[in-house]
């Protein structure tokens, strides 16, 4: 452990690599949201707008007013992609808050006093 009792792999000299992994969590969260923001207009643009139970398309997608049916296994993508998104950028204000968040702060200049 180090003096301040922090973990060692919360040290400042991890600090950048820490910033880069937020940064790159940041950076996957924004890239999946915009992956699914385009399989959901893909779908809504090629899927049909009545259901056909024959092929499994049951499972209604809502897009104000404007209705395509899925199967399981489109509904369950259109689901789980922004619960990524979500769980990565979470993940990235965890280590921002409680790995990179404990430094303690330099004074700024007009707070320094001067007698």
């Amino acid at each position: 452990m180090s003096e301040d009792g922090r973990k060692a792999w919360a040290d400042h000299k991890y600090h950048k690599i820490w910033r880069l992994i937020g940064k790159g969590l940041i950076l996957l969260s924004v890239c999946v949201g915009l992956i699914h923001t385009y399989v959901w207009f893909r779908y809504l643009d090629t899927r049909p707008p009545h259901p056909d139970p024959s092929q499994g398309r049951v499972y209604v997608m809502n897009n104000h007013g404007i209705y395509r049916y899925l199967t399981k296994k489109e509904d369950n993508l259109l689901t789980v992609i922004p619960v990524i998104s979500i769980t990565l950028f979470v993940g990235a204000g965890l280590i921002y808050y409680f790995v990179l968040g404990e430094r303690p702060r330099k004074p700024q200049p007009w707070e320094k006093k001067q007698f």
